[in-house]
């Protein structure tokens, strides 16, 4: 429900498009379908979730993002990140 909020927030004040997302769809001439857009991990708490989003970022090894998160470097271990070859 929060998501889909300040999705429709930002899709009518703009703030999409100076989204990782909208920027990669730009450079690469991808579609978004927006509607098909899901919610991968929630959390009640400010610093808990962006610790998580950080986590999803580096378990990735193929993201749109612009930063590989502020999760601690001891972590980087039990993501095997930076990702290597098995």
């Amino acid at each position: 429900m929060l998501y889909n909020c300040r999705l429709g927030q930002a899709l009518t004040s703009g703030n999409l498009a100076q989204s990782a997302t909208t920027e990669h769809a730009a450079q690469e001439s991808h579609v978004i379908d927006w509607k098909e857009a899901k919610v991968v991990d929630t959390h009640p708490h400010y610093h808990q979730r962006c610790a998580l989003e950080s986590w999803h970022i580096r378990s990735e090894t193929n993201t749109m993002n612009r930063d590989d998160g502020n999760l601690p470097q001891a972590y980087n271990s039990l993501l095997n990140y930076p990702h290597t070859s098995h």
